[in-house]
C-alpha cells in the first residue's frame, strides 16, 4: 500500500511539473513596448534559402522574441527596444536563452548593445552582448516582481530571446534545448545544424540547390 501512494504521490508531481513551468509570450501581453516582435508560426523552411531569417526564427521558436537595436544611432536618439510585462508576484524565476539578432546588418563581431533586466525598477541583469556572441542560458530570481522590464541600452544590434519561460516557486529550472533532437550517429552539418553566427555572405548548399544558375549538390 505505501509503494502504491509513493507511485500516486511521483505521478501526482510529475503531472505538476508539467504545468510549473509557462511561456512568457503565450501566458502574458506586453503593457508596453517599443521595437518589439514576437516569434510568429512560420516554419524555417517557409523563409525560403535566407539563412539569417532562417536561424532567427528556428532561435525564437516555442515562445521567444527579438528586441531591435537604434538603427539611427546617436543621430536618432534613444529608440532602443524594450518589452515591459506584469507578472504580479506570481512567479518565482524567470529563464531564456539570449543571443544577438541573427537578422542585424551592418556591423561588425566586436558591435555590442547592452541588455538591461530590471524587476520593479530593481536591477537584475546589466551586461554586454557581443555581435559575434554564442547563445547564453540565463536563469534571473523575480521572486515577487510585479513588474518585469527588458532593455537595449546602446548599439545598433538587436537581441533574440528564446524558450522564454515563468517558473513557479519550489520547481527547479530545467535548461531547455536550443533545437530539436537530432538523431544519433552521422548529422549533416549544413542541413541539420544552425551556426550562431554569419553574415548575408554565406549561403548553405544544400542536398540540391540552384546558386547563380549553376546546380550543386552536397
Amino acid at each position: 500500500m505505501k509503494r502504491l501512494y509513493f507511485l500516486f504521490f511521483i505521478a501526482c508531481a510529475g503531472l505538476a511539473s508539467l504545468h510549473a513551468q509557462a511561456y512568457l509570450v503565450n501566458t502574458l501581453q506586453p503593457t508596453e513596448k517599443n521595437r518589439l516582435s514576437v516569434s510568429s508560426t512560420k516554419t524555417a523552411s517557409e523563409w525560403g534559402e535566407d539563412m539569417l531569417l532562417k536561424m532567427s526564427y528556428i532561435f525564437r521558436s516555442n515562445g521567444g522574441f527579438l528586441l531591435e537595436g537604434d538603427a539611427h544611432g546617436l543621430i536618432g536618439g534613444d529608440n532602443h527596444g524594450y518589452v515591459t510585462y506584469q507578472l504580479n508576484g506570481q512567479y518565482d524565476k524567470i529563464s531564456f536563452w539570449l543571443a544577438p539578432g541573427f537578422t542585424t546588418q551592418g556591423v561588425a563581431p566586436l558591435d555590442k548593445t547592452i541588455l538591461t533586466v530590471r524587476g520593479d525598477n530593481k536591477l537584475l541583469y546589466d551586461k554586454p552582448v557581443f555581435h559575434a556572441d554564442p547563445p547564453r542560458f540565463i536563469t534571473l530570481n523575480v521572486k515577487g516582481v510585479k513588474e518585469l522590464k527588458f532593455k537595449l541600452l546602446i548599439g545598433e544590434i538587436d537581441l533574440s530571446f528564446a524558450k522564454v519561460q515563468l517558473w513557479k516557486e519550489g520547481v527547479e529550472v530545467v535548461q531547455p534545448s536550443l533545437y530539436p533532437s537530432l538523431p544519433a550517429g552521422k548529422v549533416q552539418l549544413v542541413e541539420q545544424l544552425v551556426p550562431y553566427f554569419t553574415t548575408r555572405y554565406v549561403n548553405p548548399i544544400t542536398q540540391q540547390k540552384k546558386v547563380r544558375g549553376l546546380e550543386y549538390a552536397s
